[in-house]
């Protein structure tokens, strides 16, 4: 319980124009409800957890029975992923996985079309979202594309077709529940090109934002908290960064960039301002940062060229803007004005978004290196291991543990 000091700082604080958000960032979860944990920051505290991921942190291991790239979301003590399972091309799986023992306690399978897509994805790419009434799933194949839910034992709610998707190199974009909203972002190069917010109960559409694409994005919405309420921020090469409102899709504020590569990563929110990167092949290309202000008015702060991620998301903590590039030079700006202060070479290729917890950097690479480094101004890395398996997921951290999905297995870690 918090003290009445407590709530009356936080109220001076907060009519000086801090968010809420700002203030409780990195509150340690008992939850993980979708990709990069609560609103999508990647900050969190876990005072149990180690920093050296070594044998001696691992509480246990589990083989999926197949192989996605998708990650981890945890709610009363499960863990839910997406997959592939060995052998069976034609079915995705929503597995759920005891978070105390490892244990699989149950799989449900869904035929599919597959289709085309780039090499290095997977038809279960795109990360599930979690609440109280159940599971999440965006999904597309060859011709069509849908969303589903399963309540948290695994039995089917509802399924909703939303139509043709088309992509050069597939999907992966994921949903998110904003404000009792389930916003899926299906934003693609067919005629049919939206954002659109579902009821979590039925999956019945409450609104549709039309977004007809040339590249498709494979961005997932973030949340941004003001003392004017909620707003789901997302960014896309066609229409640059763009805030709406979860519950009705009302637009809030717009800044068009002129990006021309691709949207990959997610945005980030850094205080009262939101940036934003885009890539193409191998590595970031432009990037911008804004302010969004009263009336919908934008200003642009500052552009960072060099050390851009594509893939990971970018991350921000205390002040600091933390940039991991896709082939594994992690940097850090000074988030206000976006002068570089350190970069260096940190792991191998990468594609998993960074975590900040406890203060600590965590970054895990497709060489399956698990590297920590100092969250700060000055460059300190403090450990590294190796799960010896690729790790192309973003993890998910609840309570003092610590979930990390391979290629083929659901690593946990924490303190014995």
């Amino acid at each position: 319980m918090k003290s009445p000091t407590h709530s009356r700082l936080i109220a001076l604080l907060a009519g000086a124009g801090w968010t809420v958000a700002a203030l409780q960032a990195g509150a340690a979860v008992e939850e993980w409800p979708r990709l990069r944990g609560p609103d999508g920051t990647g900050v969190v505290e876990a005072p149990g957890l180690p920093t050296d991921f070594g044998q001696g942190s691992v509480l246990w291991t589990r083989d999926l029975g197949g192989a996605g790239h998708s990650s981890p979301v945890v709610r009363e003590g499960k863990v839910f992923l997406t997959l592939i399972p060995a052998g069976q091309e034609e079915n995705r799986e929503v597995i759920c996985i005891s978070a105390e023992t490892g244990e699989v306690e149950w799989r449900k399978a869904f035929p599919f079309q597959p289709y085309p897509q780039h090499s290095l994805n997977s038809y279960a790419a795109s990360t599930a979202a979690v609440d109280g009434g159940g599971v999440y799933v965006f999904w597309t194949e060859a011709g069509g594309s849908e969303a589903l839910s399963l309540d948290l034992q695994g039995n089917l709610r509802w399924r909703t077709p939303l139509g043709p998707f088309e992509a050069q190199h597939g999907s992966g974009a994921s949903p998110v529940i904003v404000s009792d909203v389930l916003i899926v972002p299906k934003e693609n190069r067919a005629p049919s090109s939206f954002l659109t917010g579902l009821d979590p109960k039925t999956g019945e559409e409450l609104w549709k934002v039309s977004r007809p694409s040339e590249r498709t994005p494979y961005v997932t919405p973030i949340v941004r908290r003001t003392g004017d309420g909620v707003q789901v921020v997302y960014s896309s090469t066609t229409f640059g960064l763009t805030a709406l409102d979860p519950k009705s899709g009302k637009e809030q504020w717009k800044f068009d960039p002129d990006f021309e590569q691709r949207c990959v990563g997610s945005p980030v929110i850094m205080g009262e301002a939101v940036f934003a990167a885009t890539g193409q092949g191998g590595g970031g290309k432009e990037s911008v940062a804004v302010r969004p202000g009263e009336g919908g008015a934008v200003k642009e702060l500052y552009r960072i060229e060099r050390g851009l991620p594509y893939v990971p998301t970018p991350l921000y903590h205390i002040g600091l803007l933390f940039l991991m590039s896709d082939g594994g030079i992690l940097a850090c700006h000074r988030a206000a004005d976006g002068e570089a202060l350190w970069r260096e070479r940190v792991c191998g290729p990468i594609y998993s978004s960074p975590l900040c917890i406890n203060g600590v950097l965590h970054l895990f690479s497709r060489q399956g290196e698990i590297v920590t480094v100092r969250a700060g101004e000055r460059f300190e890395k403090l450990a590294e291991t190796s799960v010896e398996e690729e790790i192309r997921a973003t993890p998910a951290v609840v309570g003092d543990r610590l979930y990390v999905r391979t290629m083929t297995r659901l690593i946990c870690f924490g303190n014995r």
